[in-house]
């Protein structure tokens, strides 16, 4: 969860889409580029939310950018496929994975960031709490 800072504020308001359980962040005045760690549905569904408010995303999954193709086409063209390494350029991380996938992502990238965690809990997931 987010503490309210002025950082928070001034880069934007989170907000919840059609009460399911998962964020995207529209800022004010700015675009900005969001980096979300996963490709899956709620990762392209939040992407599609946050391109169509201005912002450019970045997605990235395990397999590499080469098999986002299909999903980067789809979102048109402020969306690109990329790695890790992109979360270093980006001011917004979405963790949008099953949890054992959030371990590919350096701590040394999230400092100074807004992160926003989905708690995607796919059935292929590695929590701890499947099932439950």
């Amino acid at each position: 969860m987010l503490e309210r800072s002025p950082l928070n504020f001034q880069r934007g308001l989170i907000k919840l889409i059609s009460g399911r359980t998962f964020f995207f962040v529209c800022c004010a005045n700015m675009a900005e580029k969001i980096f979300f760690l996963g490709a899956g549905m709620i990762a392209s569904g939040v992407a599609g939310a946050a391109i169509k408010r201005g912002h450019h995303v970045v997605l990235s999954n395990s397999r590499g950018p080469a098999t986002l193709e299909k999903v980067i086409k789809n979102l048109g063209p402020n969306a690109s496929a990329g790695t890790v390494e992109d979360a270093k350029n980006c001011k917004i991380i979405v963790l949008a994975a099953p949890f054992a996938a959030y371990a590919s992502l350096p701590a040394a990238y999230t400092e100074n960031k807004i992160l926003i965690g989905t708690a995607s809990l796919a059935p292929s997931s590695t929590c701890p709490f499947r099932g439950h």
